[in-house]
């Protein structure tokens, strides 16, 4: 007796191939889409610092108008005027330099964004909106400047102390916060802000 073999009996070889092939396209596909979402966090990230950069210049902005207001009618500052304006306490105008009996220590570390509040800074929203920062000016007392050619760095030859010597000029530090629209990115920057030259 002959034994039959049937020859249209199939392996599985095809199935298995299929499946192996389904599965490298699946990898493939999900660590594509893996990369894209890096790449758009990436790009929000980005966006937000941008932003925070951006909310820096306007709050800065709005120290330097702050202090612009304070100037006399000869563009001067004198210490009655800063003492008046300095007196509150914690405010975010702060005093390193006795001003008539006022002395205003920054109570906190203004490059860590955790100490900033509404005790010790000056809020800074855009109406109507939410927050874009805040800032601190702190009155580090009277310098002398030398002259120097346009365009190379001024910097006080020393701070004194207060006065209000002609030949001196009043030096503030203002540090400001700006806030992305997520609130947990921000922009920290210093700057300084000379009385302007008698």
């Amino acid at each position: 007796m002959q034994t039959m073999i049937p020859t249209n009996k199939q392996q599985g070889v095809v199935l298995v191939v299929a499946l192996v092939m389904l599965l490298i396209m699946t990898v493939a596909g999900v660590t594509t889409m893996t990369g894209a979402t890096l790449q758009e966090r990436i790009a929000g990230n980005q966006r937000q610092q941008l932003v925070a950069r951006t909310n820096v210049d306007l709050v800065l902005r709005q120290a330097e108008a702050f202090l612009e207001g304070l100037h006399g009618v000869n563009g001067r500052f004198n210490s009655e005027q800063l003492a008046n304006a300095f007196a509150a306490n914690n405010d975010g105008l702060y005093t390193e330099i006795n001003l008539e009996g006022i002395v205003q220590q920054l109570g906190f570390d203004r490059v860590v964004d955790t100490g900033w509040n509404d005790n010790n800074s000056v809020r800074v929203p855009v109406a109507p909106g939410p927050l874009v920062g805040r800032y601190i000016i702190q009155y580090i007392g009277s310098a002398i400047f030398t002259n120097v050619p346009y365009g190379e760095n001024t910097s006080p030859d020393s701070l004194p102390g207060d006065g209000d010597d002609a030949s001196k000029r009043k030096v503030f530090r203002i540090t400001v916060m700006g806030v992305g629209n997520d609130a947990n990115v921000i922009s920290i920057v210093e700057s300084y802000f000379f009385e302007r030259a008698p």
